[in-house]
């Protein structure tokens, strides 16, 4: 933990390997067609995205890792809403929310995309699709967005960065404040000043 929040101010070793992990499985995200992405594609993953790929039978250290900063990489990972064609309610993170969360189920598991939550050809989300699958938080949080006219390709951005992209430094600290279900990691309590005062 870091000394502005009462840590030592020594790096958690293994998480920030893990971050640095995770920056080479979004180049592999980001750039599908590159030669790395393609090799570990035609390999480990053929019939199925990078980020629904698993290790595979006996995997190299190489993608073993890879898969290891997937993993992080996924906490912090966010659809942005376009045509909504591929995106599906249950399965991806698109509600504008930190940490980023799947929908809160009010039907069986199925298949739906968040292109059924709207009005075709009118950029409008349709309420009525929207109360009857969402529960009501989640229904305000999909109104937030934005619907777009055009036909753009929904595409994967890092929630933590204002620009959107991918950096070390951000995902380090979805890795030691973000614990697996989720939830944040609060300092401890008490008065910071005294105890940086105390740590010195």
């Amino acid at each position: 933990m870091p000394k502005h929040e009462c840590g030592l101010g020594f790096k958690d070793l293994h998480c920030f390997n893990l971050a640095l992990l995770a920056k080479q499985a979004w180049r592999i995200l980001r750039n599908p067609n590159s030669l790395l992405a393609r090799i570990y594609r035609g390999r480990y993953h053929k019939s199925s995205t990078f980020l629904e790929s698993v290790g595979g039978g006996n995997p190299s250290y190489g993608w073993r890792s890879i898969q290891a900063g997937k993993n992080l990489l996924r906490k912090g990972l966010r659809v942005r809403i376009d045509n909504r064609k591929e995106t599906s309610v249950w399965d991806d993170h698109w509600l504008p929310v930190l940490p980023p969360r799947l929908a809160t189920r009010r039907l069986p598991p199925s298949q739906m995309k968040v292109e059924q939550l709207w009005k075709p050809g009118l950029g409008e989300w349709d309420d009525a699709a929207l109360t009857s699958v969402l529960t009501p938080e989640d229904v305000e949080l999909a109104k937030m967005i934005r619907l777009s006219r055009y036909t753009t390709t929904d595409d994967y951005f890092w929630a933590y960065n204002s620009n959107g992209e991918y950096n070390v430094k951000s995902c380090y600290w979805v890795a030691t404040h973000i614990v697996p279900n989720g939830e944040q990691i609060e300092p401890p309590p008490g008065s910071l000043d005294l105890k940086k005062a105390c740590g010195r």
